[in-house]
């Protein structure tokens, strides 16, 4: 591996001001609350829907209550619809479902169901009438085609079959959603839309993280390799999003550094779209230290965990991983550089064991250093650099780490003299792309954007960066030499001079080349260069869906900006839909964003949520986008 970041041909950038900092803080003792007496689901009554909340409906089968005809099926004792005993054929039929409030519009189908080989299921869509509107659709099928105007109720009916007797698909659950004709819904035109005046807020902490697309590995299980319980006057904190129509349970395990469980928690509800935050405070039973935290779900689940100091100026945050990599990459590191230092956490997602090697490249990427750790199952090593006697003091660089296993990788670096801290994960060599979306680019408010880009390959290549102005106009092409390592900074500013005085600028960017083996870590930083950092990835893969686990001011008076990047060259509709943490909508937002530009929103400033707001997000477009959610405090 060692060619992926040497060459003669590759140079450094030199004046890298990396103050890549903090990443979205939670820690300020985000009390878990179940919210049980609004999360009842209210029992289902004969000829009436089981009503979740205003925007679904849903039948467990529980009982029969749910359904308006039966033909040749049964339900079970474990609440399952299935053939009646020696029959090959059956049939059941919804109630009419009918929604209790305005409809915009049908939302989709959810089901869920064991299908075996000499089986078969099949879901219709009704009108009211009994008369066939779409034939077998798919669980997560759209119901979007159907006007609601025309109709404005549906029935749903199952058909079930089978080549053998005794064999029988069985259907657990089945749900209906749609789209309420919220009061509080708007629409924002382009014309006119303003990025707004600088938040003036005393600067103490900020943070910033991409939303999660379905195009990402997303799975049932989320890690977080380092979570911190009192450690050092750090603590963290964790948000885990369901981010299906079905209620599921967490498991939570922490492992020790020898992989060793320290402390388990199961059996947590969360509800569909429903949020769990926790702060490690909150597990009285957890001993002080540091450790790696696995969530396990029944459904899908995202989420991100934080980590804040004591003194509450310092914060920092990462995605979670839902799949690790044998070859990850640390695009920027640190030791005793400008008083900052790096904090390097490998953690082995799986079972056995694995020998993990950890190489460290300078900035023009010549090889320095290379050492072995032999990690235990869901072991965890965590090194401060600062006592990584082989490097010199100062220094700054690159690190590759490469398993005989798939480990998940984050970084903390932390100026405490500057009250600076920021995590992000290692970048998975498999997923560098030849195209990265920058969501947001700005010199606006006392903050300016840097990205740095890495050529991972073998080959060099000349990177071209286009940036978009808010309205999706070019306003600045560059095509940078082939070399090693970028840093790029946004038009109208230089990290080397002091930034001229000129307009507030706000737009985005897209970095190409033409290797598909780049990397982007992206910053943004105050202009006193000693108060506020955080960076997040640039995104190789943006999508028509994306999450985002943790959105709101919470306890802790923070001020959070939703920046949607429209990378496309049409006009691009989005819908930002913002779920309390029972899972309930509270607001939806609607915007149609040009070629190549981009929304900003102040979240906590929308008219339909509470200035304590705390919750979740999903975005959903015509065509696919990338998203950062940045706060302050």
């Amino acid at each position: 591996m060692r060619h992926l970041l040497s060459g003669s041909t590759r140079r450094s950038i030199g004046k890298l001001f990396l103050l890549l900092m903090m990443t979205f803080a939670l820690y300020l003792g985000l009390k878990v609350a179940l919210e049980a007496a609004g999360n009842t689901v209210a029992a289902s009554r004969p000829s009436e829907s089981v009503v979740l909340t205003d925007t679904t409906w849903s039948d467990d089968f529980d009982d029969a209550s749910g359904l308006s005809a039966l033909e040749n099926v049964q339900i079970s004792a474990a609440g399952q619809l299935m053939l009646a005993s020696d029959v090959l054929l059956g049939s059941a039929a919804s109630v009419v479902i009918s929604p209790a409030v305005e409809v915009q519009s049908w939302g989709r189908l959810y089901f869920m169901a064991t299908v075996p080989p000499s089986t078969a299921l099949a879901v219709d869509v009704l009108d009211a009438t009994d008369a066939p509107l779409m034939h077998d659709v798919p669980s997560g099928g759209s119901l979007a085609g159907i006007d609601v105007s025309t109709y404005p109720a549906l029935e749903l009916r199952a058909t079930l079959s089978s080549t053998a007797v005794g064999q029988t698909p069985r259907l657990d659950e089945w749900r209906v959603t749609w789209s309420p004709d919220y009061p509080n819904r708007v629409h924002l035109p382009i014309v006119g839309k303003s990025f707004g005046a600088p938040i003036t807020l005393p600067l103490g902490a900020a943070i910033g993280f991409t939303g999660m697309s379905d195009v990402s590995h997303l799975g049932k299980s989320v890690r977080f390799p380092s979570v911190r319980k009192n450690d050092a006057s750090w603590d963290s904190s964790f948000a885990i999003q369901n981010i299906t129509a079905f209620a599921t349970t967490l498991t939570l395990e922490f492992f020790r550094q020898d992989g060793t469980v320290a402390y388990t928690a199961d059996g947590i509800p969360l509800r569909p779209y429903g949020t769990y935050i926790a702060s490690l405070a909150d597990f009285t039973s957890l001993a002080d230290g540091s450790y790696a935290l696995a969530a396990t779900a029944t459904e899908t689940v995202v989420g991100m965990a934080s980590t804040g100091h004591v003194s509450g100026t310092m914060a920092m945050a990462y995605n979670g991983i839902s799949q690790g990599s044998q070859h990850l990459v640390v695009p920027s590191i640190y030791k005793d550089y400008s008083g900052l230092t790096s904090r390097l956490c490998i953690h082995n997602i799986m079972l056995g064991a694995a020998e993990v090697t950890v190489t460290f490249y300078t900035q023009s990427g010549l090889l320095y250093h290379s050492r072995r750790i032999d990690l235990p199952g869901n072991g965890i090593h965590c090194a401060d650099l600062g006592r990584e006697s082989s490097l010199p003091s100062p220094f700054v660089g690159i690190a590759l780490v490469t398993s005989s296993a798939d480990v998940a990788v984050t970084v903390e670096d932390v100026r405490s003299q500057g009250d600076l801290a920021r995590s992000y994960v290692g970048f998975d060599l498999s997923a560098a792309s030849r195209i990265i979306y920058i969501p947001r680019c700005r010199k606006q408010g006392g903050w300016r954007t840097h990205i740095q880009v890495t050529n991972v390959g073998s080959s060099a290549t000349p990177v071209t960066v286009a940036f978009h102005a808010f309205d999706g106009s070019y306003t600045h092409i560059h095509t940078y030499l082939p070399g090693q390592t970028w840093g790029i900074p946004c038009p109208g500013y230089s990290w080397i001079e002091p930034p001229e005085p000129s307009p507030d600028l706000l737009g985005s960017a897209v970095v190409s080349a033409t290797q598909s083996e780049l990397i982007a870590l992206v910053t943004d930083t105050s202009v006193t260069y000693g108060t506020d950092v955080f960076s997040y990835p640039g995104l190789s893969a943006p999508s028509s869906t994306i999450y985002l686990p943790n959105v709101g001011s919470g306890h802790g008076d923070w001020v959070s900006t939703l920046s949607v990047q429209n990378p496309n060259t049409m006009t691009n509709s989005i819908l930002a839909t913002f779920y309390s943490r029972a899972g309930d909508v509270l607001y939806e937002l609607v915007d149609d964003l040009p070629p190549y530009g981009m929304g900003q929103y102040v979240v906590t400033q929308l008219p339909g949520l509470s200035a304590s707001y705390e919750g979740s997000a999903v975005i959903s477009a015509t065509m696919p986008v990338a998203v950062l959610l940045s706060k302050q405090r």
